[in-house]
């Protein structure tokens, strides 16, 4: 499924277009839908087929001929981005078993029959998300895929789940120690956002394949294999990459000049290339390279825990390594990410920046570039740094919860302000009657008085 948004020259128009497709586009590659723009003067045929522009078309799952593709896409005006991506989502088959409470064993029975652990999504909702359906489709092998409305409070207690929605891998252990072959070891393991970073398709597919892997060691391999292939960058793309060139004393002014227009990208990573992370940190920055080439990022990297005053000024400690930052120098103002560092992760920071959907922070103090020889210096790799994310809240809550909690918070406000206020009016209505009791008795007792006092005047 892809959303391909066609572009005129740059005008307000445009600009307030492209605004509201970079927060959509955003959410679309979390949901695992293919999103892009298209500069309709470079590629007039893709942009054909009537209508003004800018507009975005859907090319739905399934259509696999390029004709057929570009015969009869559907059509909506970029104002209706958000219709278009969810257009595009019901296009995706649903692959998913709907499991209940009474279903849910013989679903993990038949998935541990098939070799295969059981990712189930538990929510409130009544119909399975785009981005579990999309997971379905993109991990055939080794994973059933299950949506459980409304679980009953006994099952969530015995999955010791404490809030939905919520993402579980469920998988045989062997036979139980009853040693009833009908019965066997259950093992299950939650999506914990404080490891892999916010739900998005991309971080939920990782929590997937590691679970598999260990459950199946086959699984892992074959989607270890199939992520290397696809993940080789293409020739096109490492020709147009620029170099990412390292932030020295030196380089500083030429790699972010302080009056410059453009944005800078700046990750600070655990070490240099001498470190054994430096190649895999370094993949996540290219590839967010390759994915905003159009874009007015200078990307550029630093060793962060070699230049320590610098890092300080984008409020980067080295317990937050490897990390990356947005900045623009001529205003003065920048943007990190909170998460786990990965590739998704930075692609939606950067996107988020220019989409205005991340607020920026003003600097407190100029990024200051030390002249030192860093070679060698490195995190220690060793630490334990798990206690620094101990007290820290949830940072990967998802955000149907929060809404979800906010809106029940407001509906409890209300009903308490509705019960006082009937409780307030039952209480006025009763004190209202009893004083009218007690005066309609006040009057009797003087009207008996007065018959009495009329007797004793005869």
């Amino acid at each position: 499924v892809c959303c391909v948004q066609g572009l005129k020259e740059d005008t307000k128009k445009t600009k307030k277009a492209l605004e509201t497709w970079g927060v959509e586009a955003a959410k679309a590659s979390q949901w695992g839908i293919g999103a892009a723009q298209v500069n309709c003067s470079a590629s007039p045929k893709l942009c054909s087929g009537g209508g003004a522009l800018p507009h975005v078309k859907v090319f739905d799952y399934g259509i696999e001929e390029k004709e057929d593709i570009l015969a009869a896409p559907e059509q909506f005006p970029a104002s209706e981005s958000a219709q278009a991506l969810e257009s595009a989502g019901e296009s995706i088959p649903d692959l998913t078993l709907k499991i209940n409470d009474m279903s849910l064993d013989n679903a993990i029975i038949g998935a541990s029959q098939d070799s295969k652990i059981l990712l189930v999504l538990m929510s409130n909702k009544d119909e399975p998300p785009v981005m579990l359906k999309s997971l379905a489709m993109a991990l055939p092998v080794g994973v059933a895929f299950a949506f459980f409305q409304s679980p009953d409070p006994q099952t969530l207690e015995r999955l010791q789940i404490n809030r939905l929605p919520m993402f579980i891998t469920m998988f045989s252990q062997g036979a139980s120690d009853s040693g009833n072959p009908n019965e066997m070891q259950l093992g299950v393991r939650a999506f914990d956002p404080r490891e892999f970073g916010k739900p998005t398709f991309s971080a939920v597919s990782n929590f997937i394949v590691q679970v598999a892997s260990q459950v199946y060691p086959e699984v892992g391999e074959h989607y270890m294999n199939n992520y290397q292939s696809e993940s080789k960058p293409s020739r096109r793309k490492t020709k147009d990459a620029k170099e990412i060139q390292e932030v020295t004393a030196s380089s500083w002014s030429e790699v972010c000049p302080p009056e410059a227009s453009n944005l800078c990208a700046i990750a600070f990573l655990s070490g240099g290339p001498g470190s054994s992370t430096f190649e895999d940190e370094m993949a996540i920055v290219k590839e967010a390279q390759v994915s905003q080439s159009s874009s007015p990022y200078v990307f550029s990297w630093a060793n962060g825990a070699c230049q320590l005053s610098m890092a300080e000024a984008f409020d980067v400690h080295p317990t937050q390594l490897p990390t990356l930052v947005a900045y623009s120098p001529k205003k003065q103002r920048f943007a990190g990410f909170i998460g786990v560092y990965g590739a998704e992760a930075v692609k939606d920071l950067l996107s988020g920046v220019l989409s205005g959907r991340v607020r920026t922070t003003p600097m407190y103090q100029s990024p200051e570039v030390s002249d030192l020889d860093c070679t060698g210096v490195e995190v220690d790799s060793s630490a334990d740094i798990a206690e620094v994310f101990e007290d820290e809240e949830d940072i990967g809550d998802f955000m149907a919860e929060i809404l979800a909690e906010e809106q029940r918070a407001k509906q409890e406000l209300a009903d308490e302000i509705a019960r006082e206020a009937a409780e307030a009016k039952q209480k006025a209505q009763e004190e209202a009657e009893a004083a009218a009791a007690e005066e309609a008795k006040a009057t009797k007792k003087k009207k008996k008085k007065k018959k009495k006092k009329k007797k004793s005047e005869l």
